[in-house]
């Protein structure tokens, strides 16, 4: 508010000056009334000044827009369609200047089509953030005035290296000059065929076990990956994942050919889990934004339930798709009616974050862990604890029944894939991975066990014996599959590099390469 006290002046007026005051009005100077037009003229002329790029609409799309619009991105299709807009000129490319309704730019923000509708897989833009953008190309689309930039005084140039990374093994050491690597936080085998998914940052590559080779690696992902689940029928692989407060990513691709069939926009921050109801026509996530939604197989929203206090970080289907079971930070695990939402039972016995939660597929049971590292049994025809079973020492990540609920399977802190009875939780078997351990799974018949770990790679053992069968390496590019005793097959990139040795002293590539020897020790479960 402005202060208009310095324009009073005495009540007496000057030579030859009419006075205009009435009795009780302040004193006025014969100045007055042209300052007053004159400050009108200009707070008018601040409140018609047109929006300019850098000032008004470049925070905008760097808040909401850039974060896959940009040019590593443009690669990536599905992600960017192929559009930059962190430059004022790249930006200008996808407007028409003084109209905005033939502007992509701006009818993509009010498109009533969530599946076209920008930001994807977010929120709208808020009102006056969309009029802003409307306005800016209304008038023109200014640039404005572009920020000075702070002098960055020259430096020597910084050669970035990377880590030379070894993996042990009996006959011939690998040493590769690939870390760091991205942890591989999600694993998933397809229900039919010998193929794992495995999930790092911004990839999802698909091993073909028979082979050891990848059938394809899978990039149009936004950000970390950290769930994966193919559908029942196999023919779909949903993606979970995201930037930490900033956008959900929840992905449906085509298992067959990688393609992009859905992305399933709404949720707020990053998507924890994702899982299949037994039909394959209906999934549930589990996000940081508190909320765990549902829905159908071609990517509609059907329900968002809002039950959890904190983050929403695990989810799973009852065997008949009734009841959804979730877990939080809130310590708590939550019973659903799935298609309603309404509350059935809240299980709380956990003094720390629920991380991970299996049903068994006789739907009797669930069993749920976290940071607190007992794997707790929960009876589900009574809701009452049917155990609490310690065995890791460390956070449990992951726990996940075979399909015939005889194993189940845990990842722990300790470095330790473990093997439990699935019907008395009695401990089988514990095999050492030699890394954090943040995913697992079991094949679908129950002979494969996968470990994805801190260290970037995946470990394929069987699970009868506990035995090694083999190292599946896929830094951002190439890959390389190694058995325990050595015998490695890989793509021309990564081999040409590679270092062998054995007890410090080096050895001939061509010893260890070995396609036959690696599909041996793989196929030795059929």
């Amino acid at each position: 508010m402005f202060n208009h006290s310095h324009l009073l002046t005495s009540t007496r007026s000057e030579p030859g000056a009419l006075s205009t005051n009435r009795v009780g009005d302040p004193p006025r100077s014969p100045w007055f009334p042209v300052l007053m037009t004159l400050l009108i003229s200009a707070t008018s002329s601040a409140q018609t000044t047109p929006p300019t790029y850098w000032k008004d609409v470049r925070p905008i799309l760097r808040k909401s827009c850039t974060v896959c619009h940009n040019p590593r991105q443009l690669i990536e299709k599905e992600v960017s369609g192929g559009i930059a807009l962190d430059t004022y000129e790249k930006t200008l490319k996808h407007l028409k200047r003084g109209k905005s309704t033939d502007s992509p730019l701006y009818t993509f923000l009010i498109n009533p089509d969530t599946e076209k509708r920008m930001p994807l897989g977010a929120n709208p833009l808020d009102t006056a953030s969309i009029a802003m953008v409307k306005a800016w190309i209304d008038a023109g689309a200014p640039e404005g005035i572009r920020p000075e930039e702070t002098p960055v005084p020259p430096r020597t140039a910084v050669r970035t290296r990377k880590m030379d990374v070894t993996f042990p093994a009996t006959m011939a050491n690998l040493t590769l000059n690939i870390g760091p690597l991205s942890p591989v936080v999600a694993v998933a085998f397809h229900p039919e065929k010998r193929l794992l998914a495995a999930g790092s940052y911004g990839r999802v590559t698909l091993w073909n076990l028979k082979t050891g080779e990848p059938e394809r690696v899978i990039t149009s992902v936004l950000g970390a990956v950290n769930d994966l689940r193919f559908s029942p029928d196999g023919k779909t692989l949903a993606v979970a994942g995201g930037q930490p407060s900033a956008k959900g990513d929840l992905r449906l691709v085509d298992a067959a050919t990688g393609e992009l069939r859905h992305v399933l926009p709404g949720h707020d921050d990053v998507v924890a889990a994702v899982a299949w109801r037994f039909d394959g026509k209906q999934l549930a996530s589990a996000s940081y934004d508190r909320t765990v939604r549902t829905w159908d197989a071609s990517g509609k929203r059907l329900n968002t339930f809002t039950h959890h206090s904190d983050f929403a970080l695990t989810v799973g289907y009852s065997p008949d798709g009734k009841t959804l079971y979730t877990g939080s930070k809130d310590r708590s695990v939550r019973v659903l009616d799935a298609n309603t939402g309404a509350s059935k039972f809240t299980y709380s016995d956990r003094d720390d974050d629920v991380l991970t939660l299996a049903v068994h597929p006789d739907g009797k049971a669930v069993v749920a862990s976290g940071l607190t590292p007992t794997l707790s049994w929960w009876d589900v025809t009574n809701s009452s604890k049917l155990r609490g079973i310690g065995g890791h020492r460390g956070a449990v990540y992951e726990v996940a029944f075979d399909r015939k609920g005889t194993t189940l399977i845990s990842a722990g802190e300790d470095g330790t894939l473990k093997l439990w009875n699935g019907s008395t939780g009695v401990l089988v078997r514990s095999i050492p991975v030699g890394s954090l351990v943040y995913s697992a799974a079991i094949s679908a018949d129950g002979q494969l066990a996968a470990a994805g770990s801190f260290d970037g790679v995946v470990r394929v053992y069987e699970t009868a014996g506990g035995k090694h069968l083999a190292t599946l390496i896929a830094p951002p590019t190439g890959w390389l599959t190694q058995t325990p005793d050595g015998q490695v097959v890989g793509s021309a990139e990564l081999l040409k590099d590679a270092k062998f040795s054995l007890a410090g002293k080096p050895l001939d590539v061509t010893k260890v390469v070995s396609g036959e020897a690696v599909r041996r020790s793989l196929s030795a479960i059929k």
